[in-house]
């Protein structure tokens, strides 16, 4: 048929492409007559099929069987034409059994916004803030800042958001490790259960440490050598996590001697961080005052005051 209208009727590619859609060829019977017939290039395929309405689904599948691109080849395909995110996502899911992780990767790498993707994770795959917001976390490296934004255009209220973002980067320095292979799995489940009692009960020593740790991971996430520095001091203390909660039998002395001196740190920079600078400055103000009128500074002063005006 395809070849009849461009031989015997001289159409263009274009027309054909329409012609054949109205009476309801396939995707895949059209793409592979442009194909083998025309010569045209995948690309060509793809804009020509997009443009009469051809589902993403359908030209996907014809990548896939019949020119044999790779799922990120058709990503960015469908991606320059216009397809939307969910489109492409639900093809990678039905057609090619990708996991949500996978397509949380592949549509962000060609350029889909995260919101959009997120959205399509959690209606179409019945995705919960969590696991959206761990895949966010090991998947693509997001602040958590960065996540509780994504968290917040879902729906989720603010509360519910440092809640879990509270158990999720509780340990973000050992979370960094274990993204890049240095902490077994035992150790860092181990670490997460600390971070979350941690976050339970003293919620100031929890803040103080992100606070500290955030540029950390920063540096961690740009060199290779500054995290084996930074695991050298932070092996112990995983270790020691791993012991209080009953994962390792054994204590590790320079890990309790890093939390003996890490705990009170972060609890004073947590108290720093929640008052904010002006309410320290308030606070020191206040206690000086209260110093002052004990040792009987403020009442020298005020008989000065009242003696050099008589």
């Amino acid at each position: 048929m395809g070849q009849f209208l461009w031989d015997g009727l001289g159409w263009t590619g274009e027309q054909i492409i329409a012609g054949l859609e109205a009476v309801g060829y396939a995707a895949a019977e059209v793409g592979q007559f442009l194909w083998d017939g025309l010569g045209w290039t995948g690309e060509q395929i793809i804009a020509g099929l997009e443009a009469v309405g051809y589902a993403a689904a359908e030209v996907g599948q014809f990548l896939w069987d019949g020119l044999g691109w790779t799922g990120e080849q058709i990503i960015a395909g469908l991606e320059a034409v216009g397809y939307a995110a969910a489109e492409v996502g639900q093809f990678l899911w039905d057609g090619l059994g990708w996991t949500g992780e996978q397509i949380l990767a592949g549509l962000e790498a060609v350029g889909y916004a995260v919101e959009d993707i997120t959205d399509w994770l959690s209606d179409a795959l019945s995705w919960g803030a969590e696991q959206i917001a761990n895949a966010l976390n090991t998947v693509l490296s997001w602040t958590e800042d960065a996540i509780g934004t994504i968290l917040d255009g879902l729906g989720y209220t603010t509360d519910f958001i440092e809640d879990l973002l509270g158990d999720i980067f509780g340990t973000i320095i050992c979370t960094e490790l274990y993204r890049q292979g240095y902490l077994t799995d035992e150790i860092y489940a181990a670490d997460v259960q600390f971070g979350q009692d941690i976050d339970r009960n003293l919620p100031l020593v929890r803040k103080g440490y992100q606070f500290l740790a955030a540029p950390i991971v920063g540096m961690m996430q740009e060199s290779k050598a500054f995290t084996e520095a930074v695991y050298f001091f932070a092996e112990p203390w995983a270790e020691e996590m791993a012991h209080r909660t009953g994962v390792l039998e054994e204590d590790n002395f320079w890990g309790s001697l890093i939390m003996f001196v890490g705990v009170p740190l972060c609890f004073v920079v947590g108290i720093f961080v929640t008052l904010g600078y002006t309410s320290i400055a308030l606070l020191l103000l206040l206690i000086g005052i209260i110093y002052a009128y004990k040792k009987g500074y403020l009442q020298d002063m005020a008989r000065r005051v009242v003696y050099n005006n008589l």
